[in-house]
């Protein structure tokens, strides 16, 4: 063992000691070595075609990797990507030009090749640096799973990137760099979407949660139908143009096979007569409602999401199959209801379509067929006839980049970032070799891994079962729920909206206070400050005791949040500078006392949002022991009067939130 690459297996070890052990146990690469040249510099080489190719200049391999770190935008990234091993020079010219603040990632897909880099040179600066990470794994589908944990662990920082890929690895490993690029770009676009989807989304969300309540108490988790359907077909429907082709045939496969149809596709069902087993519907915008406006489905079951739009669940009297994108809900739930029941967190792949394919899988049907998923634009058309959007064309989507892929027909295919995504991750999924893959789309982008067939020739994989297929629509039936529970959760949802208007009050008293503190400060009255610091801890520790209200605070203030922590890092950086003029002090607390302002008007929002609630509550079909939802026992009632909820008005309670005023004030 060289010296060299003791020293920085040494420091591997400690900081990374899964990845040393995968160095550590990898054959010498015939493919690598390293010379010390004339001028005393070492340089990397990689054989090919029988001769040797330096990978790094051999006079000045620092200056050079300096000018290709030197055309990305890395002191402004928050993650730095650096791939390709070479000599490493381009690694720590990276870190030499990153912030104090990013963390920058060496990704390799070659353990031995990384290994050949370490036993050349003495790395032990860059390894020390605690902005690296390391990840070396030789499956890329790993490593995008590696980059999405580090990615998503910066909750409410804004996603800022650069990637430093070395030219000549780049051209030696192509197509390992093709799929990382593809990769980097998913996770990137994935961090960035849900962000800015959850900024954007979340009032919509937690409205829709509320009122859809009813449904999550009385809903199946998905989670309790798993392999329930073993062994036998299921079909996915999607909404895309070649649906046209065999939409006809696929009241044949009823009582044959399961019949799970994206919410875009159900309107075209309808208008066939066909009646699926369940409806995949997840988005809670009002856009997507449109798609189900007009239908008639109150008998079909929905897998949705607990955001799905409140509207589509309301429209159905069926079960509901309960999925979760996040626990974002959950202690607020579990004060509503006085139970731990877990939303079930499931991977829907961010579509219905996905969805419906995982739900497929998890409830082991085999084969999985996949119907009208085009995942392209056929013929110029976006949509099936008899969709909500049958009309728009690939021409409405101009501004869009588009990419071209080959259809089943061999053929170019044009399609969009989004459905690439969706495409690749078929196709990632199909690489379980568990089960048999059928797509019977008929047209649209090929997707490996599926057999291509026409629906016609499934039909005799698909045998009539209708006792089974009955007996599994049985287990989708609503939960059977107590009359009191129902009436308990009922009345701590009004407790809930009581609350909220309680914090409003509260969070408007200490936004001025938080403004006496700022005035203080600013007139440099110690008197004051002291003051007015305690004043803002009473009302602090008095938002502590609505439980109700912060736990759905908490689940409806990302964007509060998100600008809050800007500020702080804002302030952070101002405290570093010469504060004699206590500005860092002052700045702290301009923005508490909008942070205060802001989670008021959060908090009046959903106490609104709470009237809706009542509405969807009260008129929900709940399925009930005693069969009258309206039953209320004395042992509810004793319960409430002993839970102290009973009796309090919104005077008295905003009485108490008045009291927060220091003595003597």
């Amino acid at each position: 063992m060289s010296d060299v690459w003791a020293a920085n297996y040494t420091i591997l070890k400690q900081r990374w000691p899964v990845v040393a052990d995968v160095l550590a146990s990898v054959a010498p690469s015939p493919q690598r070595r390293a010379v010390v040249n004339s001028r005393g510099v070492c340089v990397v080489q990689h054989e090919q075609t029988g001769r040797w190719l330096n990978l790094t200049s051999a006079y000045d391999p620092v200056g050079e990797a300096v000018r290709q770190v030197a055309r990305a935008d890395i002191a402004s990234a928050r993650h730095v990507f650096v791939a390709g091993e070479a000599g490493l020079y381009h690694l720590e010219a990276a870190l030499q030009a990153a912030s104090s603040d990013s963390r920058v990632y060496l990704i390799s897909a070659c353990p031995e090749y990384l290994r050949a880099a370490l036993e050349a040179r003495d790395m032990a600066d860059a390894l020390l640096d605690p902005r690296l990470v390391l990840i070396v794994d030789d499956d890329v589908k790993r490593i995008r799973s590696q980059l999405h944990v580090h990615l998503g662990g910066d909750t409410f920082q804004v996603p800022t990137f650069a990637w430093v890929f070395h030219p000549v690895e780049a051209a030696i490993q192509r197509s390992f760099f093709d799929e990382l690029t593809f990769a980097l770009y998913r996770s990137v676009q994935t961090v960035f979407t849900n962000q800015n989807t959850t900024a954007f989304f979340e009032r919509a969300w937690t409205r829709n949660f509320l009122c859809n309540l009813p449904a999550v108490l009385s809903g199946v988790s998905v989670y309790d139908l798993a392999n329930t359907w073993r062994g036998k077909p299921a079909i996915v429907i999607g909404a895309g143009p070649s649906l046209n082709k065999n939409i006809h045939l696929l009241g044949e496969f009823r009582d044959r096979a399961l019949l799970l149809s994206t919410d875009t596709a159900y309107r075209a069902l309808q208008r066939n007569g066909i009646c699926p087993d369940v409806i995949v519907t997840l988005d809670g915008g009002d856009l997507n409602a449109l798609n189900m406006e007009g239908c008639t489905y109150e008998d079909i079951p929905l897998l949705m999401e607990v955001c799905t739009h409140r509207d589509i669940v309301r429209h159905s009297r069926a079960g509901k199959v309960l999925v979760a994108g996040g626990t974002t809900y959950q202690g607020w739930l579990d004060e509503i209801t006085g139970e731990r029941r877990p939303l079930p967190v499931f991977d829907t792949g961010g579509s219905c379509a996905t969805a419906a394919f995982a739900f497929a899988r998890l409830l082991g049907a085999d084969p999985v067929i996949l119907v009208g998923e085009d995942l392209s634009y056929p013929g110029g058309a976006c949509y099936a006839e008899g969709t909500a959007n049958a009309s728009r064309t690939v021409e409405q989507l101009k501004g869009r980049k588009l990419y071209e892929v080959e259809d089943i027909f061999g053929q170019t295919v044009y399609t969009t970032y989004d459905y690439l995504y969706y495409l690749r991750w078929f196709e990632d999924a199909a690489k379980v070799h568990d089960r048999t893959y059928i797509d019977a789309t008929e047209g649209g982008a090929r997707k490996r891994g599926y057999e291509v067939r026409t629906l016609s020739d499934c039909l005799p994989l698909c045998p009539r079962r209708p006792e089974e297929a009955a007996e599994w629509r049985g287990r989708l039936q609503p939960r059977t729920l107590d009359g009191d529970r129902i009436q308990h959760t009922r009345a701590r949802l009004r407790r809930s909206r009581l609350e909220l208007r309680c914090v409003a009050r509260l969070l408007a008293i200490l936004a001025r206070y938080g403004q006496d503190y700022l005035d203080a400060l600013e007139a440099k009255d110690p008197v004051c400050v002291d003051k007015a610091t305690r004043a803002i801890a009473r009302g602090q520790a008095r938002l502590s005791s609505h439980r109700l209200a912060m736990r759905l605070l908490d689940a409806y203030s990302y964007r509060t949040l998100f600008t809050d922590v800007q500020m702080a890092e804002e302030i952070q950086r101002k405290r570093q500078e010469n504060d004699e003029d206590n500005s860092g002090a002052r700045l702290v607390a301009a923005q508490t006392v909008r942070l205060f302002l802001d989670l008021r008007l959060r908090a009046l929002d959903a106490a609104e949002m709470h009237l809706d609630a009542y509405s969807y509550f009260d008129t929900y079909p709940f399925v009930t022991e005693e069969g009258d939802p309206g039953h209320v026992s004395e042992r509810v009632q004793a319960g409430q009067r002993a839970d102290g909820h009973t009796g309090e008005t919104v005077d008295h309670a905003v009485r108490r939130a008045n009291s927060i005023r220091p003595a003597g004030d």
